[in-house]
């Protein structure tokens, strides 16, 4: 395989950061302490479905398994 080990392809984490952030910048409520700002991301968290996550880790395993053909 020719990916850095820093590679975004491979690490699902970096896409769901990505989704966390979008669902953030979507709140018309700002958040004016840390404390705030920690129950949004906790609750926006938990709002991701299941099904978002499975899709990540699934592209990850289709990337790998085309490249150990």
């Amino acid at each position: 395989m020719d990916w850095s080990a820093q590679s975004p392809d491979l690490n699902p984490i970096e896409n769901l950061w990505d989704e966390l952030h979008r669902r953030i910048q979507g709140c018309t409520t700002r958040a004016k302490l840390v404390k705030e700002l920690l129950c949004l991301l906790q609750a926006k968290w938990k709002k991701i479905p299941l099904a978002v996550i499975q899709r990540l880790v699934e592209s990850v395993q289709i990337l790998i398994g085309s490249q150990c053909i």
